[in-house]
């Protein structure tokens, strides 16, 4: 019965990621989520090798569906990305603007929102003139408003905190801990791969980062053996 609860409740996610229309959202589960599959089904025993064919008859006729209304509209719509001036172009030009603005202010970077307003700056007719919107990568945002150093302590932050997660997600022993810490560790990493299409990585990544810890040493407490 939790075998099957978990296939439905990944059918639902899947769902709500096509129709999100998301393209960041699309590649980010396409990673994430057969990593998790995987990990449920080897390690943790969590689903089942044969699936139910009513599951898998409702399952075929969602994605027809979903790649019908949804994904193929979007792939339609994507390749005009690639036309002069798309997408593509203006990403490309945010991306040379924001790189000049991290050459210029490596340590400690523009301040806060500032970016775009630099990007001006530094060239008056350039792409933040014409479209002031930030570079639609967070990783380069970060070190263009808060410096180098700043990325640098963010990404020593999230692997310091998944290595030790990852190595002890393999207990079987601690299944239904593991199950959710992985949820919420492969949430995160939906975000980080978001990051990279995307000019966020917003407050909800470093609450869900401290509420992992503060879950596993809660759970180790509550487990424990009391004397």
């Amino acid at each position: 019965k939790t075998s099957y609860m978990l296939l439905i409740s990944i059918l639902c996610i899947v769902f709500l990621i096509v129709t999100s229309l998301s393209r960041g959202a699309w590649v980010a589960s396409g990673v994430t989520i057969p990593i998790q599959i995987a990990i449920l089904t080897k390690h943790l025993r969590a689903l089942r090798p044969r699936i139910p064919r009513y599951l898998a008859v409702i399952s075929g006729l969602l994605f027809v569906y979903l790649f019908a209304f949804f994904i193929l509209p979007r792939i339609e719509k994507s390749f005009s990305v690639f036309e002069a001036g798309g997408g593509a172009y203006l990403r490309e030009e945010q991306v040379k603007s924001a790189m000049a603005i991290v050459a210029r202010y490596p340590l400690l970077g523009t301040g806060t929102l500032m970016s775009v307003l630099e990007g001006v700056s530094l060239e008056p007719m350039g792409i933040f003139r014409f479209y002031p919107v930030f570079v639609h990568n967070a990783y380069l945002l970060l070190a263009a408003e808060h410096g180098i150093p700043a990325l640098l302590f963010f990404l020593c932050f999230v692997i310091s905190l998944a290595l030790p997660i990852l190595r002890g997600m393999t207990n079987r022993k601690k299944r239904a801990t593991n199950i959710v810490t992985m949820g919420a560790l492969f949430g995160i990493a939906s975000l980080l791969i978001i990051g990279l299409f995307q000019a966020f990585l917003s407050e909800e990544l470093i609450i869900a980062a401290f509420s992992i810890i503060a879950y596993r040493y809660a759970s180790y407490y509550y487990e424990k053996p009391q004397i």
